[in-house]
């Protein structure tokens, strides 16, 4: 996200779109504890709303 920041420039950092779509890690832990796969998604999407870009969330994809 770093470098986005340094390579977007300043002007478009609030029009740009962030998605996380986490895969195959994701779907197994959630197997395994669906509250824990909660937590990690709510971190992340935590970290992302840190930075100026339109975060747009955080999900488990199927694959």
């Amino acid at each position: 996200m770093e470098l986005s920041t340094e390579l977007i420039p300043t002007s478009k950092h609030h029009q740009t779109p962030v998605y996380l779509g986490a895969t195959a890690g994701m779907r197994l832990l959630r197997m395994e504890s669906e509250q824990s796969a909660d937590e990690v998604l709510a971190a992340v999407s935590t970290s992302l709303k840190s930075y100026p870009f339109d975060f747009q969330g955080a999900k488990i994809i199927t694959g």
